[in-house]
């Protein structure tokens, strides 16, 4: 959303400090949060510097800007990853429980689900290849699921590494 020299440039400061000046200098602030998703009433994350609860917000903001455009039924999105794209499926997942539909996951790191209710709604389909360095994790990301309550299965790909094969559909 912003150019990648924008945002080396505040990589280093907090989003109060940054959203301060451009709010002072941009008498048209609050339609530009707008225009780019971002969440910026006075009592939301921007102005803490609570980045996870930015994360959150935002996402919402993007999910009910998909649906409003393109009128998405979100109990048909299934989140698909693969590798690093593993571990932001169910992340997000697990952040954004109003996705319903799915989660399938591959060889990915993962962190601990949590016990909400709300992110036992999503059916998390979890897989890796034998012969990946992250099977193991894998495996435990879905006993771990499955202690928790969660709707999940599991697959193991026999003699498959850390590539896509094509055994897996």
């Amino acid at each position: 959303f912003i150019p990648s020299s924008l945002n080396k440039e505040i990589s280093k400061r907090k989003p109060s400090d940054y959203f301060n000046e451009y709010k002072k200098k941009n008498d048209k602030f609050e339609d530009s949060m707008k225009t780019h998703l971002i969440p910026s009433g006075q009592d939301l994350s921007i102005w803490d510097d609570n980045y996870d609860m930015f994360l959150e917000q935002r996402g919402k903001e993007i999910i009910k800007e998909v649906e409003n455009e393109f009128s998405v039924d979100m109990t048909k999105i299934y989140l698909v990853g693969y590798s690093g794209g593993a571990q932001f499926a169910h992340r997000f997942a697990f952040k954004h429980p109003f996705i319903k539909a799915a989660c399938i996951l591959s060889a990915g790191e993962y962190d601990p689900p949590p016990s909400s209710m709300e992110s036992k709604k999503v059916k998390y389909l979890v897989g890796a290849g034998e012969e990946d360095k992250r099977y193991k994790g894998m495996k435990e990301l879905y006993n771990s699921l499955k202690r928790k309550g969660y709707d999940a299965d599991f697959e193991s790909f026999p003699f498959v590494g850390h590539v896509l094969h094509s055994s897996i559909k």
